[in-house]
């Protein structure tokens, strides 16, 4: 070993290589044979999967699962009149966790707060990873307003790791795996999403003929339309680009 001024620089330090785009490959192969199996598990806590993403971040290959409760128009489809304020059927938005207003702070919704807090550090330690080392906690979400709790988040996590252990038989890649709610600030993907949240406040990014052109405004159907400042904007889902909804606090 070389000593003095001249010793290179970590030497013997070897550094580990970060997931590569064939672990992911694997990890997705191992996801499609997972939702067959966590079907039967999702009807019974009552959820359905919305969206996942498999993404390398900081040296680390993550499973992020959007879930949500279901949720079926009403019979009498009343989210298509006009003017309408947001569905009753839906819960109010309400902010995330971490992002409580002050206004919020008296004594009885602090405790309710405090245990919530509580029960998502316990749902955290369910959460697994892949490894041969000691798991690294899962991240599990909650956004109250969406209707899914820690719990469900928490619930989930566990089901899919075990599930996902017995496809692998601990032999895919180490990954990270994360389930949450949508968000207060979701996006809108289908027909459904837009029937859902009529009445809600939303961004809204859309392509007419090549040309985009961004608005924000009450999201109404029949006709779908947006209610904004300069008047109603008419679209198609089909000119769609991007929908979110506009948090209301």
């Amino acid at each position: 070993m070389q000593t003095g001024p001249n010793r290179p620089r970590n030497e013997g330090i070897k550094k580990t290589p970060g997931p590569s785009e064939r672990d992911k490959a694997a990890l997705k192969a191992s996801i499609d044979k997972l939702f067959p199996l966590l079907e039967p598990h999702l009807k019974e806590l009552g959820l359905e999967v919305i969206d996942l993403s498999l993404l390398i971040q900081s040296r680390r290959l993550i499973a992020r699962f959007t879930i949500d409760k279901p949720w079926t128009p009403p019979l009498d489809n009343a989210a298509s009149t006009e003017e309408s304020e947001p569905s009753s059927t839906e819960p109010n938005m309400s902010p995330p966790l971490e992002a409580a207003s002050a206004s919020e702070g008296q004594d009885a919704q602090e405790g309710k707060e405090g245990e919530e807090r509580k029960e998502e550090q316990e749902g955290r330690k369910n959460g697994r990873r892949k490894s041969a080392k000691p798991a690294k906690p899962a991240f599990v979400g909650q956004n109250r307003g969406s209707g899914v709790t820690v719990d469900d988040c928490a619930a989930l996590s566990r089901i899919i790791s075990s599930i996902l252990d017995q496809i692998d038989s601990d032999q895919g890649p180490e990954y990270s795996l994360e389930v949450s709610s949508p968000g207060l600030d979701r996006p809108l993907r289908d027909q459904k999403d837009f029937e859902r949240f009529a009445g809600h406040l939303i961004k809204l990014k859309l392509n007419r003929d090549g040309k985009t052109s961004s608005h924000k405004g009450r999201l109404l159907l029949s006709p779908l339309r947006l209610s904004a400042g300069q008047g109603d904007v008419p679209f198609d889902l089909s000119m769609v680009v991007s929908a979110r909804l506009v948090p209301e606090l």
